[in-house]
């Protein structure tokens, strides 16, 4: 054979490469496809009697002989081919039966595909009533644990008669079928830790998905009634925006009760009680160090005071506006009682929610100036320093208990009646003739 056209050589040296070039590709082919003849020959050898047998090298002889000259060159790594090819196909074909059984399986619960929903279904409820540090979730969490672990055995043992059934033949297993019982029961308890391992992390990325599930549809419903605030918001916005939350949820779980679930009713709870709480949390910080005082001085009823300055300063957040700080406003004797009582500021604040001028012009110059505004609880009403003069009480003057009230005042007091209190009363202040009052 002439092979100058295609080598450009005409020594011995070209037949050797081709020669050589012809065996590589031959072995690359034929390796692979000894292999699968070998794994059907095994398969067979192990499930008939031995009088059914072949030998591969024969079958293979029949087929091509230089099949089985690659089949003597590479014993062992046909072999090697075969026996994986004899644990994958046979196995696969296992797992494929095993899944069929257990879609068409009734009344197991734990081996069927219809138990296994179930026991998802069972999570995902008691995920819902009563969150997953309860015991039903635990017991749901359990069940389905020893469901997955069960199963894993079952198919670790399939698998290995299985491949004890189709492989025996094989010389790779002539050491396991001398001893087949310790041999299947290693093999069982490696495959049981593998496919168990794997089933049980399987399933806790399910329940994680069956949690975050629950978790988005009770936020779903929690962000209905929410509203968000703005960092930059003054601290009375803050408070107002906490109120309507927790009525808005308090709302969802007034109307909506037998459509929620219980894992969304204890989040609406728990954020309500949360509203609630940043409440007195903003009030606290609004509070000035002398307001803070005060209302610890009057014992048992501070409690209720804060929570009546808190509602108010909640449900009317136009009204309240711009408000981070609340103080006392503590007036002396000296204004003038006819000019704060002619005052038209007093006037124009008494309706809840109108507008709060927050600034005043000066009649002769025209001017604009900023002005302080007081709230009077008792009144409801926003008023000049100056107007408590005429519509304060004694708390007013920083009167809080009986004690700070008679501080300084003779123990004889009142054995003397003032008789000039007539005289002295158009000319006293609001706060001062409270006071007097009240000694």
């Amino acid at each position: 054979m002439d092979l100058t056209e295609y080598t450009g050589e005409q020594s011995d040296v070209s037949f050797s490469k081709f020669d050589t070039e012809s065996s590589l590709g031959s072995t690359i082919l034929g390796v692979p496809l000894a292999a699968a003849v070998d794994t059907g020959i095994s398969i067979w050898n192990s499930v008939t009697p031995e009088k059914y047998s072949y030998n591969t090298h024969d079958v293979l002889a029949n087929l091509n002989e230089n099949l089985a000259t690659v089949y003597d060159e590479n014993p062992e790594t046909i072999k090697a081919l075969s026996f994986i090819g004899g644990m994958v196909a046979p196995t696969g074909l296992a797992l494929k039966g095993m899944n069929l059984l257990r879609s068409g399986a009734k009344g197991v619960n734990w081996f069927s595909a219809a138990g296994q929903t179930q026991r998802m279904a069972n999570i995902k409820a008691a995920y819902e009533g009563s969150g997953k540090a309860s015991s039903a979730f635990r017991g749901a969490m359990w069940e389905n644990r020893f469901a997955t672990a069960g199963n894993a055995l079952v198919d670790a043992t399939v698998l290995e008669g299985v491949l004890y059934s189709t492989m025996n033949a094989h010389p790779f297993m002539e050491d396991y079928v001398k001893d087949p019982l310790k041999h299947a029961s290693m093999n069982i308890l490696f495959g049981f830790g593998i496919m168990g391992g794997a089933g049980l992390i399987a399933q806790r990325f399910a329940t994680k998905g069956i949690a975050q599930e629950v978790e988005q549809a009770s936020h779903s419903v929690l962000l209905e009634g929410m509203k968000d605030f703005q960092i930059t918001e003054n601290l009375s916005g803050h408070m107002a925006i906490h109120r309507a939350n927790s009525q808005n949820w308090k709302d969802i779980l007034e109307t909506r009760a037998d459509s929620l679930t219980e894992h969304t009713k204890k989040l609406l709870e728990f954020n309500i009680a949360n509203a609630d709480a940043a409440q007195f949390t903003l009030f606290d910080r609004m509070a000035s160090p002398s307001l803070k005082k005060e209302i610890e001085n009057l014992g048992k009823g501070g409690s209720a005071y804060k929570q009546t300055l808190i509602d108010r300063i909640a449900s009317d957040p136009v009204r309240f506006a711009n408000v981070d700080t609340i103080t006392l406003a503590k007036v002396g004797d000296f204004a003038d009682l006819s000019a704060a009582r002619q005052n038209p500021f007093f006037g124009t604040t008494t309706i809840p929610g109108e507008a709060i001028p927050l600034s005043m012009k000066a009649v002769t110059t025209n001017r604009v100036r900023p002005v302080t505004v007081a709230y009077n609880p008792e009144l409801d009403t926003f008023m000049l320093p100056s107007d408590i003069k005429a519509y304060g009480g004694a708390a007013d003057l920083g009167y809080t208990n009986v004690d700070d009230l008679l501080k300084g005042t003779p123990k004889d007091w009142h054995v003397y009646p003032n008789r000039d209190i007539g005289i002295e009363s158009p000319f006293t202040s609001s706060p001062a003739m409270d006071a007097h009052y009240l000694k």
